[in-house]
């Protein structure tokens, strides 16, 4: 007898993952335990790909968060599983995370797909350096939002893990719990053309509700990486990447604070992160190996300050937190 929860699969897609999509769909068909339908939401203005089984599939509008962001109206599931389209699904994927997920009584898992306590110890050094991604020892989270909204991972993960952030495109989360953080409210950050915080903005939303959220490490779930989306040139992704950033701290790590205290700790927090990245961006720009990132800083952190105080930012309902 099935004892787990019932849950349907939502992917969201332009269409254009082929062989990718046909695998990940006949992986999820291949589950141990069944998901009592699986929703496919392309972005209007792209064609349907090829049916594989007995998939369902919906024109929805584009974006990251919009199509992650609906009524679900057609889903009547406990839980809905979400996913890109170009994740391949080992055949106890789903009873493996409902395992993890009823054991540690958590809203939210998801696999660990992007494992950064794997890289070398060069990598993790630029990644420190240069991206502002720390290692931790002693965090207790497998992934940490830090008060300048850059991110620590665990060093040394255990298999499960209680987190702050996780890759947006697998996850495994309740109904319910999912309408009640309102994400259809973070459709702000698809002004940036580009996929970016997209994840963690969800992630951290859950974290500061209340919820809790795990990352399971291991699970045998691949990503395989479609790469459909457009390559953004050099400058207009650091522009965007620095926007968008300083927006994702705004408006869930400053906006959120009560005191002017805790404010002020956040800004010294963010600034000090950015103004050792800016010092990096001069140190290129005089060795001759980037001569945008200077004057890019200042661009993105002009526009989004900009952003932050215009009519349309100020009307989305401010974060509370309940922690």
């Amino acid at each position: 007898m099935n004892t787990y929860p019932s849950y349907s699969v939502c992917i969201r897609t332009l269409g254009k993952a082929g062989d990718l999509y046909r695998r990940e769909i006949l992986s999820l068909k291949d589950q141990a335990h069944q998901p009592d339908g699986i929703f496919v939401y392309v972005a209007e203005g792209y064609d349907f790909p090829e049916r594989v089984a007995d998939e369902v599939y919906t024109h929805c509008p584009k974006g990251m968060v919009s199509q992650r962001s609906l009524t679900f109206e057609e889903v009547k599931s406990d839980y809905i599983l979400f996913c890109d389209d170009d994740f391949f699904f080992p055949p106890d994927a789903a009873t493996r995370l409902f395992d993890a997920l009823l054991e540690n009584k958590a809203d939210c898992i998801s696999p660990n797909v992007y494992p950064n306590h794997q890289w070398s110890f060069k990598e993790k050094c630029i990644a420190a350096l240069f991206y502002g991604t720390y290692p931790s020892l002693f965090s207790k989270y497998a992934f940490r939002i830090r008060k300048s909204s850059f991110y620590s991972y665990a060093l040394f993960p255990r298999q499960v893990m209680p987190t702050q952030s996780f890759s947006g495109g697998c996850f495994l989360i309740d109904k319910q719990v999912f309408s009640r953080i309102h994400f259809e409210e973070e459709r702000w950050i698809e002004a940036s053309p580009y996929a970016n915080g997209e994840d963690q903005l969800i992630a951290y939303k859950l974290f500061v509700n209340g919820y809790k959220s795990l990352v399971y490490f291991d699970t045998g779930i691949l990503h395989l990486d479609a790469r459909s989306s457009h390559t953004p040139d050099a400058r207009k992704n650091y522009y965007y990447i620095g926007l968008v950033r300083y927006v994702l701290w705004y408006r869930t790590i400053y906006q959120p604070c009560a005191t002017k205290l805790g404010k002020a700790y956040a800004s010294l927090c963010y600034y000090a992160q950015w103004c050792w990245l800016f010092i990096l961006a001069l140190c290129s720009r005089l060795l001759g190996k980037s001569t945008f990132k200077v004057r890019t800083t200042i661009e993105f952190l002009k526009d989004a300050k900009r952003f932050v105080r215009s009519e349309s930012f100020s009307r989305i309902p401010v974060w509370t937190k309940k922690i």
